[in-house]
């Protein structure tokens, strides 16, 4: 599996900045409730909608979904829907009240036909959500559902594709009339090896620059201290200033503030940079993030190409350390620097 997106809402915690990590955004988040397990946030919401930007083009067959889930109000009216790429829904998890005070079930639904309905859980407490699904037409299709790291329901032979077309590439989380939170959404697909299944629970936690690192060649807007230009808090985007460049191989890297918790089995899965990049003015240009080690060897990203004066989030994800070519470990991203290269106008 290789992981394509990750929201804990520890970085971005403003509707500006949802709007730019994710392609729509309806609605508003109510408040920003403390985190599952660790972090600095939860997302508490009524009727609001998040829908991601196609993950991969044009679509994937096998995937992934992850989050944790809290029923605060006593109804639920939570889902998650997997779509195809034109955005148009292929396989949901619907969760609906439960018969029992403070209860709700999880129902897997192609369109509107319910494949599977789990029993009740208990609301008002954290729930950890795994679905993983192939969206295959005919009998071709599968999904298993875990909560809290049991296997709740399953099927290896089902029609998981309601448009008739196979694949997925559109993610979107819906919090319904009812409120509820969410936290620690991972999206993984099966194009790659590293992560290869069920993650297990997990946890988003974020971090920011906190000083300049061993580049600085991008133009600061003010000053010359170029980290404070990029380390915008999570509730307030300042769009004043900013680093900016025009010119090929320019490199800027920061330093960032060391995690100061890990999950509980000590684990580092996966590092997912987001740089916000805009265009001044028409035209385009390729980026990379770069990684440096506290030794000085540097990775890069593959090339993702700037083309709108709008804002705009990249997620780059770094599944294992690009320069060890294996897991990371806390030593290695504490000790190194991740910055932004101007490669080229394209």
């Amino acid at each position: 599996m290789v992981l394509r997106f990750t929201e804990g809402f520890e970085t971005r915690q403003s509707g500006t900045y949802l709007a730019r990590a994710w392609e729509t955004l309806a609605g508003a988040i109510v408040q920003l409730n403390t985190p599952r397990k660790a972090g600095s946030a939860s997302a508490l919401a009524t009727n609001f909608t998040l829908t991601s930007y196609p993950l991969v083009t044009p679509v994937e067959n096998t995937w992934i979904v992850q989050f944790g889930h809290f029923m605060n109000a006593t109804t639920s009216a939570t889902s998650m829907t997997m779509c195809d790429a034109s955005g148009t829904a292929q396989l949901a998890l619907v969760f609906a009240t439960g018969t029992t005070t403070n209860s709700f079930t999880i129902a897997v639904k192609r369109g509107a036909t319910t494949l599977a309905t789990t029993g009740e859980f208990s609301g008002h407490m954290w729930h950890f959500i795994e679905f993983k699904a192939t969206v295959r037409t005919g009998a071709n299709g599968a999904y298993e559902l875990k909560v809290d790291g049991t296997s709740v329901l399953s099927d290896g032979s089902e029609n998981t594709a309601n448009t008739g077309a196979d694949g997925a590439s559109v993610f979107q989380f819906n919090w319904g009339g009812a409120s509820c939170r969410i936290d620690d959404i991972a999206i993984c697909d099966n194009t790659g090896g590293i992560h290869n299944d069920f993650l297990g629970d997990k946890v988003i936690l974020g971090i920011l620059p906190n000083g300049d690192g061993a580049s600085s060649d991008w133009e600061p807007s003010t000053g010359s201290t170029h980290s404070t230009l990029v380390d915008d808090t999570a509730v307030t985007p300042d769009d004043t200033d900013y680093v900016s460049s025009n010119v090929d191989s320019d490199l800027d890297l920061y330093e960032f503030g060391n995690l100061t918790e890990m999950a509980a089995d000590g684990t580092l899965d996966a590092v997912v940079v987001y740089p916000t990049v805009g265009m001044f003015s028409t035209g385009a240009r390729g980026c990379k993030v770069r990684f440096r080690t506290s030794g000085g060897s540097t990775a890069d990203s593959a090339q993702f190409d700037v083309t709108s004066k709008t804002y705009r989030m990249f997620t780059i994800v770094f599944d294992q350390d690009p320069v060890a070519a294996a897991a990371w470990t806390k030593t290695a991203l504490d000790g190194g620097q991740l910055g932004i290269l101007n490669v080229t106008e394209v």
